[in-house]
C-alpha cells in the first residue's frame, strides 16, 4: 500500500460518514459536483468512470465504490 492510502483515507473519514447518511439524491450530487468532473465516460481519469454507476445501489458495484 502506497504511503499516502492512510492519510487519503484519514482525510475523507468526514466525508464518508456524511455520505452514508445521506439520502441517494444527494450521494448522487456529491458525486457529480467532485468526482465526476474528472472521473466521466469521456475523460475516466486513472480508467475509472462514476457517471453510470446507481448511488442507490452501492453495493453492486462496491470494488468500483472502494
Amino acid at each position: 500500500m502506497a504511503c499516502w492510502k492512510p492519510l487519503f483515507a484519514i482525510a475523507l473519514a468526514p466525508c464518508l460518514a456524511a455520505w452514508q447518511q445521506a439520502p441517494a439524491p444527494a450521494q448522487r450530487a456529491l458525486v457529480n459536483q467532485y468526482c465526476v468532473t474528472c472521473h466521466s465516460d469521456e475523460l475516466k481519469t486513472a480508467d475509472l468512470s462514476l457517471e453510470g454507476l446507481d448511488t442507490a445501489r452501492v453495493g453492486d458495484n462496491a470494488a468500483i465504490w472502494e
